[in-house]
């Protein structure tokens, strides 16, 4: 049995010069591919035992798609198997799935209303009538009155209405009667009220203050870690022991010792019943013993050399704010 032999093509070459390609220049069972200069097109060709032949691999115009197809003339039909139309383009309709519109920009495309409520459906809208019928019972202002008695007799469901001899904001709750008017309270004049820039440099001036407490605090600490441990025998050696000697045996038997004079109003003063004292003031501290408590007028001294408010001034910086929030 005689078999005829299949010869592969290999080697592709590319057409560059733009010419059809020769057995001089393309051997047998080689391809070339590329532009023809004549008829400006791709093209391949082959050498089959020393023929060149040209194979098809020419691509279809859409003229020649519409002439072959079922279409008529600037129509592409795109078809089921079974004949049936499912996509149509048209310049003149536009795009069309199964006979239906397919939504577009353009503004010369118009849908149905059948096809617009199929489209909200599919995305879950409410049509304009939809929502206009959902806010309806929301606040209206309608304007300003003298009085109650001023307000009209047959209102909208969500009028607001303002009586200018209280202030008093009305809104019709519905129902007829005088009854469904509901009062939403009067206008808040905000003018009492710190703006936040207001508040903003209110809280400054607390917060550089504390920084002073604190950086004072820092500094007494540095200061008595400098100057290390003494005691009772090294202050009385280095101070005025001359004004101490008289005195020292008495206080300190009744847990007093004074430095600075021969009384407690000359200098400081250390007590056990009632604390430290600075030429008859107190000094500021932690125990919570009543008869450690400051002054008024002391601890306002204190306040002021700290450079800082006391608590009722901080509270009248920052006052109080109330919002009624009305009931319907």
């Amino acid at each position: 049995m005689s078999v005829t032999p299949i010869q592969l093509y290999s080697n592709v070459k590319r057409i560059t010069s733009g010419n059809i390609p020769t057995t001089a220049n393309l051997n047998v069972g080689e391809l070339a591919f590329g532009m023809i200069t004549a008829t400006n097109s791709f093209r391949l060709f082959g050498n089959s035992d020393g023929t060149i032949r040209e194979f098809d691999v020419s691509v279809p115009t859409l003229d020649e798609v519409l002439t072959s197809g079922n279409t008529s003339e600037g129509t592409i039909v795109l078809e089921n198997s079974d004949g049936t139309v499912n996509i149509m383009m048209s310049a003149a309709n536009g795009f069309q799935d199964n006979g239906t519109a397919v939504l577009t920009a353009n503004p010369t495309r118009t849908i149905t209303t059948t096809e617009a409520g199929v489209m909200r459906t599919k995305l879950d809208v409410y049509t304009r009538a939809e929502v206009d019928a959902m806010v309806v019972a929301m606040l209206h202002f309608r304007g300003t009155v003298d009085t109650f008695g001023d307000l009209p007799t047959s209102p909208s469901v969500g009028d607001v209405w303002k009586a200018l001899d209280t202030g008093i904001l009305w809104v019709w709750a519905g129902a007829t009667g005088s009854e469904e008017w509901i009062d939403m309270g009067s206008e808040v004049d905000m003018a009492n009220f710190y703006t936040r820039t207001e508040v903003d440099a209110l809280l400054t001036t607390i917060n550089n203050s504390i920084t002073t407490i604190n950086t004072n605090i820092t500094n007494l600490q540095t200061d008595v870690a400098a100057a290390g441990d003494l005691t009772l025998n090294d202050v009385l050696d280095n101070g005025n022991t001359s004004a101490l000697s008289a005195t020292v045996g008495a206080f300190t038997a009744t847990g007093n010792v004074l430095l600075g004079g021969a009384t407690a109003g000359d200098g400081i003063a250390i007590s056990a019943d009632n604390g430290i004292a600075d030429q008859t003031y107190p000094v500021l501290s932690a125990n919570p013993d009543t008869s450690r408590d400051l002054s008024t007028t002391q601890a306002a001294a204190m306040r002021t050399r700290l450079g800082v408010p006391s608590a009722t001034e901080v509270g009248d910086m920052i006052p109080d704010v109330t919002f009624t929030i009305p009931t319907i």
